[in-house]
C-alpha cells in the first residue's frame, strides 16, 4: 500500500532527525524537529527538549563515536517505526527498535523504544538486521 503524504513527510522529519540531531549529537537543531513537551518513554532520557538535550550531551561526552544506522523504517498514520543498527566503539553493537508519534503539524511529540545487545554467538545464524 502507498504512503500518504503525510506519512511520506513523517519519514522524512525522522530520518532528517537522525541526520542532523541524534548521529551529530547537535542538541541545537532539537527545536526544528520536536515539540516543546516531548513526552520520552525511553528509560534513558526526561521528557521535553532538555531532557533529550541532556542524552545527546552525554553521549557526545562519553561516545563520541555512536552512531545510528537506519535499517528500515516503516510509517502508519502518526507513528513512524525505525529499526536500527546502533554502534559504540569498544563496545557491543545494539539493535534497536524507535517508535515516534508525530504531530499534524509533521513534529516529533512522543518516542518509545526498544534496546537489545546483539550477541557474539547468537543460537541461529538469520541476524538481528
Amino acid at each position: 500500500m502507498a504512503l500518504t503524504a503525510s506519512e511520506t513527510r513523517n519519514l522524512e522529519r525522522v530520518r532528517g532527525l537522525y541526520r542532523d540531531v541524534l548521529d551529530p549529537h547537535d542538541r541545537a537543531r532539537l527545536a526544528e524537529y520536536l515539540v516543546p513537551d516531548y513526552i520520552q518513554h525511553s528509560p534513558e532520557a526526561t521528557d521535553g527538549l532538555g531532557g533529550i538535550g541532556d542524552f545527546l550531551d552525554w553521549l557526545k561526552r562519553d561516545h563520541p563515536g555512536h552512531r545510528n544506522h537506519i535499517q528500515r523504517m516503516f510509517a502508519q498514520d502518526d507513528h513512524v517505526i525505525v529499526h536500527l543498527r546502533v554502534t559504540v566503539p569498544e563496545q557491543a553493537d545494539l539493535a534497536v527498535v524507535d517508535i515516534f508519534r508525530l504531530d499534524a503539524a509533521g513534529m516529533i511529540a512522543e518516542h518509545w523504544d526498544i534496546v537489545q545487545r546483539v550477541p557474539e554467538n547468537p543460537k541461529n545464524s538469520n541476524g538481528m538486521f
